[in-house]
């Protein structure tokens, strides 16, 4: 803000003195008195005060009054504090891959799992709509169960195929695929219909999909009722001497045929009702969709 100073002029009377004496002549005239001196020079740094007017002359004739000094100069402004180092830049966060985002829950790929099978970290996941098929099996008679659930119907002439492919091999023999179906009686009896198994290896899958199928008309096992099925599904069973790895497995679609077959599933959205069933699988069993 610039401050604007009014200085005052100052009148100087001139007074003049005469002395009289009778018995002498008329005295002579005083001295003009001196100058005033010169206003104090303007105060360097903040703030300065102006400087003070010089004192009048002494003598006959008032010296004129001595000029005002100048205002002192403001002070200079601080220089600017220097600015502050940048913060270094955070660690990158690990990437996480979500493993249990609930039993059919989307999650992220980790890009292939396999040391076998379809399984090629180089390419991503080998399929979309379709369904992983997680079963951490870490002991002999660990199970997965896989699973659709329905009303109770009569599938006497029924036929069920499941599209699979496998991302991880056991060349063992012991981790065994089994299609499956489970009739209720209506009161208290559930009753496990086995299919054939399959070896989970290079030899049944040779890197691509393959049909399973499920005749549930031909199940012969004991107490199965082909007329009152209430879930179809796959079963995940380590052997007597499994050691690993835990099989994952991939499931493209379920083709139902039968004059009260439940609708096939394609999986092109979400896992269409297809879940794990808990209360027979080991802890971690879980279904993503791809």
């Amino acid at each position: 803000m610039r401050r604007i100073v009014t200085v005052g002029v100052f009148s100087v009377a001139t007074m003049l003195y005469g002395a009289c004496s009778d018995d002498g002549g008329d005295g002579g005239i005083g001295g003009n008195g001196g100058n005033g001196a010169t206003g104090g020079a303007a105060g360097s740094g903040s703030g300065a005060s102006a400087g003070q007017a010089g004192s009048a002359g002494a003598g006959n004739v008032a010296g004129s009054a001595g000029t005002a000094g100048q205002g002192g100069t403001a002070g200079s402004a601080g220089a600017g504090g220097s600015a502050g180092s940048a913060g270094a830049a955070g660690a990158a966060g690990l990437g996480g891959n979500d493993p249990d985002a609930g039993d059919s829950g989307v999650v992220e790929t980790d890009g292939g799992l396999g040391d076998g099978g379809l399984g090629d970290a180089s390419a991503g996941f080998p399929c979309t709509g379709c369904l992983e098929l997680r079963a951490p099996l870490a002991a002999p008679n660990d199970n997965g169960y896989f699973q659709l659930v329905f009303s109770s119907r009569d599938l006497s002439d029924g036929v069920e195929t499941f599209r699979l492919g496998a991302l991880v091999f056991d060349e063992t023999g012991q981790t065994l695929i089994t299609p499956f179906a489970t009739s209720f009686d209506g009161t208290a009896v559930y009753t496990q219909g086995n299919g054939t198994s399959i070896v989970n290896n290079a030899a049944t899958f040779n890197s691509t999909f393959i049909d399973v199928q499920l005749n549930i008309g031909n199940i012969a096992t004991a107490n199965f009722d082909a007329t009152k099925v209430i879930a179809v599904g796959i079963q995940l069973f380590a052997g007597g001497t499994y050691a690993g790895p835990a099989p994952t497995l991939i499931l493209d679609s379920i083709t139902f045929t039968g004059a009260n077959a439940p609708t096939s599933l394609d999986f092109t959205t979400d896992a269409q009702t297809f879940a794990v069933n808990a209360g027979q699988s080991v802890a971690g069993t879980e279904i993503i969709h791809h």
